[in-house]
């Protein structure tokens, strides 16, 4: 089995997600793809991009079960990031764990790998 891949989801989509069967973030639409983490980016971005959340969902994800394509590609660091170029099919979801930041309202996240 190969290393599972990580989204974090608010609350929302993450109940949306679990309605329909499929995992669609708001970048599908805008950026053409789903915004996905290897383990050792997931601190890095949950507190950039999620720390005025009080909450948040990780979906740990098996890439073998996911249905769109899933391409690594580079951010503007460099650091590659998988993205998911279609629904995420919610069968592909191995693990779904609530997140809460900690007292200074930082996210310390430590997936099993």
């Amino acid at each position: 089995m190969s290393h599972p891949i990580y989204i974090l989801s608010t609350e929302e989509a993450y109940q949306q997600a679990t309605a329909t069967g499929q995992f669609i973030s708001d970048s599908l639409a805008s950026e053409g793809f789903i915004h996905a983490s290897p383990a050792h980016q997931l601190n890095r971005v949950a507190n950039l991009y999620y720390a005025h959340l009080p909450a948040l969902w990780l979906l740990s994800i098996d890439p073998q079960k996911v249905q769109p394509e899933i391409r690594w590609e580079a951010a503007s660091t460099g650091d590659l990031y998988p993205h998911l170029y279609g629904p995420l099919n919610m069968e592909a979801v191995s693990k779904v764990t609530r997140l809460t930041p900690n007292a200074q309202g930082q996210y310390h996240i430590q997936p099993e790998i």
